[in-house]
């Protein structure tokens, strides 16, 4: 019989027939690590299958514990079974000897026992199954997979280190430590160790859910300076125990130098300020700055303050670099821990704007001669200056030689302070200002120097004005005055009414001897003139003259002298041209024009100082005595006064009304009738 048994195992396999539904169902399990689970296979067949064998591989998490491996109840008895651990897994047989139907009622086929392991997951259960009917045939099959869970809590620490940087002693910092739960039961962190008493957490015991992270901030308080790698350890529940992560970090005690600020005027002196803070006990200090050109090192300024009293201080300048340095010939550390350990000074030699003052190479010694710096800061050093705004040059036009030329010169600050002006200068005699100086001139302000030139001599004139001022990059401005001087000769004209018109007197200014004289006079077509009707004047004896018409209304007048008589320097009537009214014309408010005016002097040059010249001609109202422009009451009264011998400011042709020569109070009866016509 078992040598037949043997044979169908061996076909079976080789024939596959399809008699129903066979099924093998795998149950599941679940346990902690180390815990012994069960699990079971029950079969489900129709009654053909004499002979089943099944393979189930196990995972290494799941030790199979041996002889564990039993018979379901119902099988126990009449059917013979063995199981064995083989390379692929654990092989188990069930077969009846006497070729008896297996129960396959889902019943429980066999069961086995594996230990479990402590990685926490769930492990499929699968079985390679066999059946095989007396006949040796190989039965169709399914099989139903089952799984076993290790249940377990698992910590992974996914920041598994953190870096805190170079960091200054005396303060907190905080980063944060990620830790994952990759377990499936809930961890329970039950504290944090830390091998640094700096580092500490809020937080020291925490849960965590199967599959979550959570954040722990872990705090760090350095005291002492120097590098550190350091643990946290976390403490928990977890199947693997203890885990740690490592922090890092590098702190340093502080220990700054700061530059302070200043400001000042261009040419003052200003002070800086050297202040530091310290951790560690400083007993020397040392900084260079290269100084900006506008700022000028005070020699031997630098002074320590009262925390460092009795450091012996001492300064270099070299090539625009100015090296500082204080020691403690002693080595006792500066006092106290924040404020000024030292001054110097600076003169300002430049103009508006912030210069910069940043110290280099930097040492603040501890008493092992270690440079402790650990930060610095840089100031600055404003300058407000005045600032100079002029043109280059002032034109002072043409003037006579016979005045004291003047012009205004306008200077502006365009500065932040006032700008003084101290002195102004002038490379030639007869030139000088009207202005007491000093003048001081407030920013974004201007002001007016009057500039005097007193000639002498007729021509152009040029000379430098120096204006000295606060201004660092004008403290001499340099101006350019230029003008030209004349002879003033002119020629003016008066005239009153005639008999037979009007008589025109031209009177001529001179400074220059005149030998000859030209001139064209424009007046009314209607009035004429002649050379017999010109008369001349007492300064212009012996001189011959031509009136000659060239146009309507124009008549040219030329005066020489063939004895070579001149007219001197002077100021008279020249001659007078009387005018005739035969059309009896009105002509007064008219205008006579004088033009193309020659006044030769001996050497033949036109030295006159006008082109041309108007005069407009007032003829007298008679009657109108105050000169008003109207006749009325009021010059009765005038008329009055002109009598008992107020003659100020009166015209003697309107006064004598009635023509008899004489002004009296028959001339008021004529006023009265002039006045009673014009009403009229």
């Amino acid at each position: 019989m078992k040598k037949r048994l043997l044979t169908l195992l061996l076909v079976v396999g080789l024939v596959l027939t399809t008699n129903g539904a066979n099924i093998f169902t795998i149950s599941n399990a679940q346990g902690h690590p180390g815990d012994e689970v069960t699990i079971n296979v029950s079969l489900s067949t129709e009654g053909t299958a004499v002979v089943g064998e099944m393979l189930i591989p196990l995972d290494k998490q799941l030790k199979y514990v041996e002889g564990s491996c039993v018979a379901g109840a119902e099988y126990a008895d009449d059917y013979d079974f063995s199981a064995a651990l083989v390379d692929e897994g654990l092989r188990v047989v069930v077969y009846s000897v006497s070729l008896t139907p297996l129960k396959g009622n889902g019943s429980e086929f066999f069961s086995f026992k594996v230990k479990l392991g402590k990685d926490p997951a769930t492990y499929a259960i699968s079985g390679t199954p066999i059946l095989g009917d007396e006949s040796g045939n190989k039965l169709s099959v399914d099989v139903i997979n089952g799984a076993v869970t290790i249940l377990s809590p698992e910590l992974t620490i996914v920041t598994t280190s953190t870096d805190y940087g170079h960091i200054p002693i005396r303060s907190t910092y905080t980063r944060a430590i990620t830790l994952q739960n990759s377990g499936n039961e809930t961890l329970e962190v039950s504290g944090v160790e830390f091998s640094a008493k700096e580092f500490s957490t809020n937080e020291p015991t925490f849960t965590i859910e199967a599959g979550a992270t959570k954040d722990v901030v872990i705090t760090y308080a350095p005291v002492v300076r120097g590098a550190i790698s350091e643990t946290a350890t976390f403490v928990s529940n977890a199947i693997n125990g203890k885990q740690s992560a490592t922090l890092i970090a590098d702190p340093f005690s502080v220990n700054e130098l700061h530059v302070g600020s200043a400001s000042g005027i261009s040419d003052e002196e200003v002070t800086i300020s050297l202040t530091m803070n310290n951790m560690e006990p400083i007993v020397a200090a040392q900084c260079i700055f290269t100084l900006p050109e506008s700022l000028v090192y005070v020699a031997d300024s630098f002074v320590a303050a009262e925390r460092a009293s009795g450091y012996t201080v001492a300064s270099s300048l070299d090539n625009g670099k100015l090296t500082l340095l204080m020691y403690s010939a002693t080595s006792e550390p500066i006092n106290g821990d924040d404020g000024e350990i030292a001054t110097f000074k600076v003169r300002l030699n430049g103009t508006n704007g912030w210069y910069a003052l940043s110290p280099e190479d930097v040492i603040l010694s501890n008493v092992n001669t270690e440079n402790m710096t650990s930060a610095t800061s840089g100031g600055s050093v404003e300058i407000k200056s005045p600032t100079f705004s002029g043109n280059k040059t002032l034109d002072m036009g043409d003037n006579p030689v016979t005045e004291i030329a003047t012009s205004k010169y306008t200077i502006r600050n365009s500065g932040k302070v006032d700008l003084m002006i101290s002195k102004v200068t002038f490379l030639a005699d007869g030139y000088s200002i009207a202005e007491e100086l000093p003048i001081s001139i407030e920013p974004w302000k201007s002001t007016e120097i009057t500039v005097q030139y007193a000639p002498i001599v007729k021509g152009n004139h040029s000379v430098s004005m120096n204006i000295y001022t606060n201004d660092p990059l004008n403290r001499m401005k340099v101006v350019t005055v230029g003008g030209n001087i004349y002879e003033p000769n002119s020629i003016s004209a008066t005239g009153e009414v005639s008999e037979n018109g009007y008589d025109l007197k031209v009177t001529l200014d001179n400074y220059t001897e005149i030998a000859a004289v030209q001139m064209d006079v424009h007046w009314s077509p209607e009035l004429s003139t002649s050379k017999d009707l010109l008369t001349l004047g007492e300064r212009m004896n012996g001189f011959s003259y031509v009136v000659e018409p060239v146009d309507d209304g124009v008549y040219r007048l030329i005066f020489y002298s063939l004895g070579g008589n001149t007219i001197a320097q002077g100021n008279s009537e020249a001659f007078t041209l009387p005018f005739e009214n035969s059309a009896n014309v009105n002509f007064n408010n008219t205008e006579i024009t004088i033009d193309n005016i020659v006044l030769s002097s001996v050497d033949g040059e036109n030295v006159s100082s006008q082109i041309e010249f108007t005069y407009n001609v007032k003829a007298p109202i008679l009657g109108d005595i105050n000169g008003d422009g109207e006749v009325n009451v009021t010059d009765v009264v005038t008329l009055y006064s002109y009598i008992l011998g107020n003659t100020t400011g009166i015209d003697e042709n309107v006064v004598d009304l009635n023509g008899d020569g004489e002004v009296n109070v028959t001339d008021i009866v004529s006023l009265y009738s002039i006045i009673l016509n014009s009403n009229n």
